[in-house]
């Protein structure tokens, strides 16, 4: 390695930026080392004076400036580290020297970088020596640096040295709490800075950096009256300096950091000046607003919200100054830029919580009161009219911070001036034409709102829905129909003359150009139709008409199809029995000729194909929404009243009998189409939900040998599309789990299931086969009809030669698979065996075919498992397995478990396997012995022992984490 020398330095510098990979990080490595050696100081001293590489420069100075505060500096003798702070100033005017001399930009931006680690470097020295090795720190900077010498105008190092030293010294955790302790007590006494920098305010091209290092000085306790007495607020505070294009940020930057000082408090004409001079500059600023003009405003938006927030009395105290500050602070909200307008919020808000904890005594604090409160409404609704926006930043403030600013204007001028005051908005807003955007921003602030309306407020939602009758259409927005549904329940209480309206004014929104108010329209509807519906059944021919408006509806892709179908189902379920189904069958009649006319076409393209799929959807959606219950309830609103038509006949009957005709030439014609196959899938499944609902069955019993007759062909059609697509989505064995759940019990469906899941099995099993681990829904959805399968059609599968396909693959295939679903349903499949059969016929087959084989099997498939490498998610459902086996084979789990131990592949001692038998024999035991009393059911046993069960899943988990560590 060679030896540290400044030419070998820089021999490695050029090395370092001139190879890559193994080498450059050779030469890294060498530098880094160098710059922890005591050699770093003298080489990097020689190296900043004599190289002219400035990256060189940066380095050397950074590697001094890391090692002044460690012991490395201790370890240098008084003169070597008097020498070390001489070169350290003396580059300060070297480099200072070099930036007045550099002719490009670029370089004297790399040059003060340079300067001010050069600067830092000289602040740890002084901190290190304050104050007995150096008692005038800031008068000796100031005397080298703080006048031109020798043609080097060296006062900006001079302010950079001064930034630097009155950097929180809690920043430097390197320096001796001591040290620290001594350089703070001599800056705090150090008025010359002051003194200083107001010198350097009176030339131009110092204010900024004299700001902004009078801002890291304002810090300390006696700075204030530093600044009132050197009269540095004033000059700061001036127009001219305010209004300077190069110097208003850095002023009221100066100023916010003044208005935040602990005790500012206690220099009251120091706020009131900073006031007034913003009140002055009210029309310039106007003007700035106006021409868009960013940086000045955004400097100025910036100060005055510091007075509110730090000195909140000048909004409130000072009546007639009050209101110009908050008209002041209000010209700012009609920037554009999003950053302005979150400042100025946070303004009002910091107001806003100010009054909240004023006590209000005069008439005149009242008034000046609800002023402030009804000019920040203003703020808001204004802004509100920035709708349309593409800007994220906006919108985020109208849905966010503005609906916090109005919960706070509604907490302080209450509901009556908060309503009074936007509806008498509204009003003069439609009596004068203004443009939609300023009503949609009313509308807006009061749908904002709309939560905290109470029956006190009753009369203004009245004059409300009085005046949206007059809203021009151009006018009719989102905002308008959210309003409408949330007032859902005070419609429910007063319906008249209003409801008749509001449906009138969703139908202008359902025939709208635009999706997002169709869907707004959609919702508002929902509400009405959920939440109305005794005042809605009186008018329900407008409600026929909004059914026949929605399914005219051709924007499908929309994301309000979904609301506008939840709303018809609703819609339907508020019309008299009398007259439900005929609009039942009439919405669906008029999907069914759509979907039928693109059956029937010649052409079947790429195109049909889709338009075909956008229709099923519709027709699913439509299904579900009148089929399917919410969250609470028990039976769907729309299929509750077309249960109570006269008719035996289910509701779904004839929309059945339609679509049923249609399905052979749809799967002959586009079973090429995946979407379509899985809507038709989604159709067939939602009628399986209908026709096989408990709660719908018994009171339409004639309606069971239609569907179950028809049932067959249905299925087996599902089968033939699945058998021949096999690689399409997986929903077909969906529809046939399904159907083994909820019709196996019928006799006319048994024998065309076991035909079909023969078939199944086979394809399914040669495509898993071959591709284990990259189809695991096909491995899921297998496995879980394979298991409706064995408990509601057990003929079907057991004993058969599909069944030991089955089990075989399952048994090979459980450790490879890494999908959770797979896993849990081939463990739920071997849980079916276990499980009590649905006759004693059958379960005494099961006990057989468990006793005879598949006991031992599964208890080894388990054993490996618990082994192996199954995912842990998975030790849960394997348990329940054992768990099952111990209740119903108690005496041959305890054989087949002993005899799998004995082989079991893992490492484990004699000892830990016998502990382990012993521990889930006992357990086992237990649970046998809690189940087995005379007079209970298998369930009931079940039920009984599920204490057992969580002990039990422990010792399996513990036994499978044991394996695993000894493995």
């Amino acid at each position: 390695m060679a030896e540290y020398t400044s030419e070998n330095v820089l021999r490695s510098f050029e090395r370092l930026h001139t190879s890559t990979g193994v080498e450059a990080a050779k030469q890294d490595q060498w530098l880094r080392r160098w710059a922890t050696s005591p050699h770093m100081w003298p080489i990097a001293l020689d190296l900043i004076k004599r190289s002219g590489n400035r990256t060189v420069q940066f380095y050397c100075i950074q590697a001094i400036q890391t090692r002044i505060f460690s012991p490395s500096w201790d370890a240098l003798s008084t003169e070597a580290q008097t020498a070390v702070l001489k070169d350290l100033l003396a580059f300060v005017t070297m480099f200072s020297r070099r930036m007045q001399e550099a002719p490009d930009s670029n370089i004297r931006r790399n040059l003060k970088l340079i300067l001010k680690s050069s600067c830092e470097c000289v602040t740890r020295v002084a901190l290190l020596s304050i104050p007995k090795k150096w008692p005038n720190v800031v008068g000796d900077l100031f005397s080298q640096f703080g006048q031109i010498r020798d043609g080097v105008d060296t006062r900006l190092a001079l302010l950079l040295l001064l930034k630097s030293l009155a950097t929180p010294l809690d920043t430097y955790t390197t320096l001796p709490i001591e040290q620290r302790q001594a350089a703070e007590a001599y800056l705090k006494r150090s008025p010359d800075v002051f003194h200083i920098l107001d010198e350097y305010l009176k030339l131009d091209f110092l204010v900024e950096s004299a700001l902004n290092c009078l801002s890291a000085w304002i810090a300390y306790p006696s700075a204030l009256e530093q600044l009132v007495e050197t009269k540095i607020i004033q000059r700061t505070s001036s127009l001219e300096a305010l209004k300077s294009e190069n110097f208003c940020s850095a002023a009221c930057e100066f100023l916010s950091n003044v208005l935040q000082m602990n005790e500012i408090g206690s220099a009251p004409r120091v706020t009131e000046l900073i006031a007034k001079q913003i009140l002055a500059l009210q029309p310039f600023i106007q003007e700035l607003v106006k021409l868009g003009q960013f940086d000045m405003t955004e400097a100025y938006c910036g100060l005055l919200v510091s007075l509110a927030e730090e000195q909140p009395d000048q909004f409130v105290e000072f009546q007639d100054q009050s209101l110009q500050l908050v008209e002041t602070l209000l010209l700012f909200g009609s920037h554009p830029s999003p950053e302005i307008l979150s400042k100025t919020f946070d303004g009002f808000e910091s107001i806003s919580k100010h009054l909240e904890s004023t006590v209000i005594g005069s008439s005149s604090t009242v008034r000046l009161f609800q002023q402030v409160f009804l000019k920040l409404l203003g703020f808001i609704r204004i802004h509100c009219q920035l709708e349309r926006t593409t800007d994220s930043d906006t919108e985020d403030f109208r849905q966010g911070d503005a609906g916090t600013g109005l919960d706070i204007i509604w907490d302080h001028l209450g509901g009556k001036l908060f309503c009074e005051s936007l509806l008498h908005t509204l009003q003069e807003q439609i009596t004068n034409q203004h443009p939609p955007s300023h009503m949609e921003a009313t509308i807006h602030c009061l749908n904002l709102m709309k939560a905290s309306f109470a029956p006190e407020h009753d009369q203004y939602i009245a004059s409300l829905f009085k005046l949206l009758e007059h809203l021009p259409l151009a006018a009719v927005s989102g905002s308008v129909f959210d309003l409408i549904g949330g007032c859902s329940a005070w419609l429910q209480r007063n319906p008249n003359p209003y409801i008749i309206g509001c449906i009138q004014f969703i139908m202008r929104g359902l025939s709208a150009d635009s999706v997002s108010i169709s869907m707004s329209a959609s919702k508002s509807l929902l509400h009405l139709s959920r939440d109305c519906r005794v005042p809605l059944a009186s008018i329900y021919e407008k409600l026929r008409s909004a059914c026949d408006r929605i399914v005219q509806i051709q924007a499908w892709r929309s994301e309000s199809r979904e609301i506008m179908l939840e709303s018809l189902s609703y819609i339907v379920g508020v019309l008299p029995p009398s007259v439900a189904g005929e609009q039942f069958n009439s919405l669906m009649s008029t999907v069914l000729q759509r979907i039928h006319r693109l059956v029937t076409r010649e052409a079947k393209s790429a195109e049909v194909a889709q338009l075909l799929d956008e229709q099923l959807l519709v027709y699913y959606k439509m299904l579900k929404a009148a089929s399917v219950p919410l969250p609470g309830q028990k039976v769907a609103p729309c299929m509750e009243t077309l249960l109570r038509q006269p008719t035996q006949v289910h509701p779904f009957h004839g929309t059945f009998k339609a679509t049923f005709g249609m399905l052979g030439a749809i799967v002959t014609d586009f079973g090429s189409s995946a979407k379509v196959y899985e809507r038709v899938c989604a159709l067939i499944r939602c009628w399986l939900a209908a026709f096989g609902d408990r709660r719908v069955f018994p009171p339409r019993g004639n309606v069971a040998p239609f569907f179950v007759n028809k049932l067959g062909e249905l299925l087996t059609l599902v089968a033939q599309w699945y058998i021949a697509h096999p690689m399409h989505p997986t929903c077909g064995l969906s529809v046939l789990t399904i159907a083994a759940n909820r019709f196996g019990s019928y006799e006319p469906v048994q024998p065309v299931m076991k035909t079909i899941l023969d078939r199944v099995v086979e394809v399914t099993l040669e495509l898993l086969r071959t591709q284990p681990r990259t189809l695991p829904k096909h491995c899921t959805d297998l496995y879980s009809l394979t298991t409706q399968m064995v408990l509601n059609i057990p003929a079907a599968i057991l004993p058969h030669p599909t069944f030991e396909h089955l089990y075989k693959f399952a048994v090979s295939a459980l450790m490879m698979q890494e999908s959770p679903q797979a896993i849990k349903a081939m463990l739920q499949f071997f849980q079916s065996l276990t499980l009590p059969a649905q006759s004693q016929e059958w379960q005494e087959v099961l006990n057989g075919m468990l006793v005879q084989k598949y006991g031992y099997s599964i208890t080894e498939t388990l054993v490996s498992c618990i082994a192996g490498s199954l995912q842990m998610s998975s030790i849960p459902l394997l348990a329940q397995v054992l768990f099952s086996l111990a209740i119903l084979h108690g005496n041959g789990l305890r054989v087949w478990l002993r005899a799998v131990l004995e082989k079991t592949p893992i490492t484990l001692d004699q000892h830990t396997k016998a502990d382990f038998y012993q521990k889930i024999f006992m357990m086992s035991e237990r649970i046998v012995e809690r189940v087995r009393k005379p007079g209970q059911s298998t369930f009931t046993e079940l039920v009984a022992a599920r204490a057992y069960v969580t002990p039990f899943l422990r010792l399996v988990q513990a036994f499978a984490q044991h394996a695993r560590r000894v493995a």
